[in-house]
């Protein structure tokens, strides 16, 4: 298929276990549990393009945790594939300027 004069390749995951609104729950319902199981957890999202649960983790603080294990903890209890994306730079609140 040509869009715009250029080739647009389109490509199905067929492998994904969960429709989006499905792995849209399953993160939503999870957020507490992933809260109290992954030290330095500051992010999650449900990635739908590749039907996995993203968790965007601070690097100093998960230090002497099995990440691994963590993850495969995970997985087995959301039936669907977790990535975690670890970060050194530390996300804090966000600052608005007030000035008149």
């Amino acid at each position: 298929m040509m869009v715009c004069g250029e080739p647009l390749t389109v490509e199905f995951v067929s492998s994904q276990m969960h429709r989006g609104e499905e792995l849209q729950k399953l993160h939503s319902n999870n957020l507490g549990w992933f809260r109290g199981k992954f030290p330095g957890l500051q992010g999650t999202n449900a990635e739908e393009r590749t039907g996995e649960i993203v968790l965007e983790i601070y690097t100093p603080e998960v230090q002497g945790a099995d990440v691994e294990a963590l993850k495969r903890e995970a997985e087995s209890r959301l039936g669907a594939p977790l990535r975690i994306e670890m970060t050194t730079a530390k996300v804090g609140p966000a600052i608005l300027d007030r000035a008149p």
